[in-house]
């Protein structure tokens, strides 16, 4: 060999580690801003679409389409000279568009109302409407995303480093996490949805521009493959490698890993919620922990690849590894659940202090990242498969990741829409997990023949142990676990259960009586005596004007304000989002068709905001009962000084906004959101009994007070319609300071969509503030009980 070819060898290998390392942090930095604008771009888009399953999972599917796009794309472009320049480009233009992206979701609600105006509001129009206006801003940005991958693995590979792909994959998942865990717990917060972006966009820009102005550094100067040589003095040539695995299977393999990896997330979404609860928390935890395993398994498979003897035989066993470790997340889960360790907590609410943040953590990482760790270590290991030494790193590996999220698009679908409802939760994650199992048997089973593996001492012992973790979780463990937080009080009887795409439903019977309604395991209402009249007559006793009105509720709960006001001669209408509340107020009321289908009765099944982007009614009440806690997720938007707007659209001149709000907070929680109130109306008030755990906040479209003169003007009015037998649920709150309570909602920032604080109380806590279980910080000290 020649001098001049030596130390080209040695300039090579001296340049290489840093090139390759330098690579690794850009596109650590990339996963980042690719998670950040996945976090706040959903948010934006729900606001605009609504939050029912469907809309969701549409939004979802369009963006892992658009990566599934880009990942082809960009198995194209790899074949190009200089990929690392086309990676700057798309990574300016991924900041760019993200940019644009994220201004024309802020136009969304005006170009969703303009589209069904046009095209009428029927379901099919709606879909319609939602599909297209969701693509137009989503598809661009997702597919220049998608192009990355294949690109940096060209780069990396093209000099026969099949480890390459499994560190870029690696480097970008832990990116992710940093991403969705810094969105989540401090970036939205702190400066707000659009600044989020921002700081997403200018991530990209600045990768796109280090790599452009290092480019000569960066450039690996890879030569093209070249036969390999052998020295005719030695004595033996290298190993024979195993021969190839057909490059059909290795792409079913990552199609099915796909399908089953992304059905489990849907599933354990649903089945974690009585554990991790309704926040933004517990999404980034448990998307944090799904991440965390990828990477990790990614890093650990890819340092270790030149050492795997049978490949294909080890992502058999892989794949048959997650199958038997998504059954036993259900285990996990059942003895996290039967054993927590604040049992006093209710189930409405998980989040009461700094160390249960570290609880939904961890509860997160020991049931999903041990499933995740052999999902992360399955791709480089199929990319090695389907990219062997001297073929094209970058298309191989476009092709086999565009399968893989083509797969996650499909399982999502399939484990939302057809196991949960047919199935039922516990039974689809069975399900999954046995497919999974199949899936490496099969694999297994062709490395049998291609690399002479042994299958029985994988699958026996893998079959055994699925065995006895079906035996344990025969059961539900959702409905156990859930059973066992209800009945920490005393024995209630379980009377309706029910899973459908968009939620599960549970309603439990106290010794008293009453119904206790919970969606997704968490707790929303009940059928306590004078609910519905407390609802509706509270604020009615504020409207001037006498005679029945017309009234809009957002949310059906057990039904009482709806049969309060039907019973009184109010017109009713009625905005649920979830069909099986629906289907359940019919099952356990034998009068509930008087009321459902009763002519003065409008029943709409949609998200409360959406429906008023649509709707052109005038009403004199409009009342929203969010479900508790205050931070659930999504819970903002019905709070912030948006929705107050857009309520106030729908008001006759008289007519009255009304947020039913869970005093269970921080002080700065409720004067942000009667801040908003005070801004959008020019009357409000507080109705809050002293040592209640609810209110009442209360905007008028009227520019006169709203509280009268005199106590008597108020009490005659508030027994206009029916009289609730409790003097508390109205008389003190005529002696709070309304002035007072005025003035300090000024000193306070409004809630907006684009700094929905409610919903992040670690920063509270964090700061020592007081977290309230009553009203008690509403009430002047002089008056106060």
């Amino acid at each position: 060999m020649l001098e001049g070819s030596h130390g080209s060898a040695r300039e090579e290998a001296q340049q290489r580690p840093g090139a390759t390392r330098a690579l690794l942090v850009l596109f650590f930095v990339t996963g980042i801003s690719g998670l950040v604008y996945q976090v706040v771009w959903l948010r934006m888009l729900i606001r605009a679409f609504g939050v029912t399953i469907y809309a969701v999972t549409t939004l979802v599917a369009l963006f892992m389409g658009g990566l599934a796009l880009g990942s082809f794309l960009g198995a194209r472009l790899s074949r190009r000279r200089s990929p690392l320049v086309v990676y700057a480009v798309m990574e300016v233009a991924v900041g760019a568009c993200a940019i644009a992206s994220t201004r024309l979701m802020l136009e969304l609600p005006s170009a969703f109302r303009w589209a069904i105006e046009t095209l009428g509001d029927g379901q099919a129009a709606l879909m319609t409407a939602r599909f297209f206006l969701a693509a137009l801003v989503l598809i661009p940005p997702t597919t220049l995303m998608g192009t990355t991958l294949p690109l940096l693995s060209s780069l990396l590979g093209s000099g026969g480093d099949q480890a390459a792909t499994g560190r870029l994959y690696g480097a970008n998942t832990f990116g992710a996490v940093f991403g969705v865990l810094a969105t989540g717990f401090a970036m939205i917060p702190t400066f707000g949805e659009k600044a989020t972006v921002w700081v997403a966009a200018a991530l990209n820009l600045g990768v796109g521009v280090a790599c452009f102005v290092l480019r000569d550094r960066l450039s690996l100067h890879a030569a093209p493959s070249a036969p390999l040589q052998v020295d005719p003095g030695s004595a033996a040539g290298p190993a024979p490698a195993p021969p190839a695995a057909p490059a059909r299977l290795i792409l079913a393999v990552a199609f099915g890993s796909g399908a089953c990896a992304l059905a489990l997330e849907v599933l354990w979404s649903r089945v974690l919620a009585v554990l991790l609860g309704n926040s933004v928390y517990a999404f980034s935890a448990l998307l944090g922990a799904y991440l965390i395993g990828i990477a990790a398994g990614s890093a650990f498979m890819a340092s270790r690849l030149s050492r795997v003897a049978r490949p294909l035989a080890l992502l058999g066993t892989l794949e048959v590894a997650v199958g038997v470790l998504g059954l036993a997340s259900l285990a996990t889960f059942l003895g996290v659940g039967l054993i927590e360790r604040a049992w006093w907590k209710p189930a409405y609410a998980v989040l009461w202090g700094l160390d249960d943040f570290v609880w939904v953590g961890l509860e997160a990482i020991a049931i999903v990242l041990p499933v995740t760790a052999m999902l992360g270590a399955i791709f480089p290991l199929a990319c090695s498969l389907a990219a062997p030494a001297g073929s094209p790193v970058g298309a191989g590996v476009g092709r086999l990741y565009g399968f893989n999220t083509i797969g996650g698009i499909l399982g999502s679908l399939l484990g939302g829409f057809v196991l949960i409802p047919l199935l039922g939760t516990a039974k689809s994650v069975m399900l999954v997990s046995a497919v999974s199992l199949a899936i490496g048997a099969a694999v297994l089973w062709r490395a049998r023949s291609l690399e002479g593996a042994p299958v029985g001492r994988v699958l026996l012992p893998a079959l055994a142990a699925f065995a006895v973790l079906g035996f344990v979780t025969r059961k539900d463990p959702f409905l156990r676990v859930l059973e066992g937080y209800v009945n920490r009080q005393g024995k209630n009887k379980l009377v309706f259960h029910q899973e459908d795409p968009a939620a599960t439903i549970t309603i439990f019977e106290s010794p008293s009586g009453n119904l206790g309604l919970y969606v997704n395991g968490l707790y929303t209402s009940n059928t306590a005596k004078g609910i519905g009249e407390q609802m509706l007559n509270v604020p009615l006793a504020f409207h001037p004007e006498d005679g029945p009105k017309r009234v809009l509720t957002v949310g059906l709960g057990v039904g009482e304000a709806l049969r309060y006001g039907i019973d009184v001669g109010h017109s009713m209408t009625v905005v649920e989002l979830q069909p099986t509340v629906v289907r359940a107020f019919r099952q356990l009321n034998p009068d509930a068709a008087n009321y459902l289908e009763n002519p003065r009765t409008r029943l709409v099944l949609e998200d409360g905001r959406n429906f008023l982007l649509r709707d052109a009614e005038k009403y004199d009440l409009i009342l929203v009962d969010g479900s508790p806690p205050l931070y659930a997720s999504g819970m903002a938007n019905l709070y912030s000084r948006e929705f107050a707007q857009l309520a106030k659209q729908h008001l006759t001149p008289h007519g009255m906004f009304v947020i039913w709000f869970p005093v269970i907070c921080f002080e700065a929680d409720f004067f942000t959101v009667y801040a908003s109130m005070v801004e959008t109306f020019g009357s409000t008030t507080v109705f809050s009994p002293p040592i209640s755990a609810n209110a009442m906040i209360l905007g008028s479209n009227g520019g006169e007070p709203m509280w009268p003169a005199q106590r008597a003007v108020f009490e005659a009015r508030f027994n206009r319609f029916r009289l609730v037998n409790d003097p508390a649920l109205h008389v003190p709150s005529f002696e709070m300071d309304q002035a007072e309570l005025v003035e300090r909602a000024r000193r306070h920032q409004p809630l907006t969509d684009d700094r929905p604080t409610t919903e992040f109380p670690l920063q509270g806590f964090l700061r020592g503030d007081p977290y309230y279980r009553e009203n008690r910080f509403l009430w002047n000290p002089a008056t106060s009980p």
